[in-house]
């Protein structure tokens, strides 16, 4: 679990560090003349846009994941044992 906990952090930490992600960011607002606490809440603001739409993603395909296993297993009490007949 440590290394499970471990590894999210690290990969969350290099996540944030990729350019693409506070750049655009940064080059609005010096291109706006944004202050440094206007631009800590538009930070938030598309961060947590970023965080939520991820969450709605992963939700949207462990959802699919669930369905098609849910199908699949009837599937698999058939094909697996026609194909190794088969083979």
């Amino acid at each position: 679990m440590l290394a499970l906990l471990l590894g999210s952090a690290l990969l969350s930490i290099f996540h944030a560090i990729i350019p693409s992600h506070w750049l655009p960011i940064l080059a609005v607002s010096r291109k706006e003349g944004w202050s440094i606490s206007k631009t800590l809440r538009m930070t938030f603001v598309i961060g947590m846009a970023h965080v939520l739409s991820t969450v709605v993603v992963g939700i949207a395909v462990a959802s699919a994941g669930a369905a098609l296993s849910e199908v699949l297993a009837s599937f698999s009490k058939w094909i697996a044992p026609v194909m190794l007949g088969v083979m």
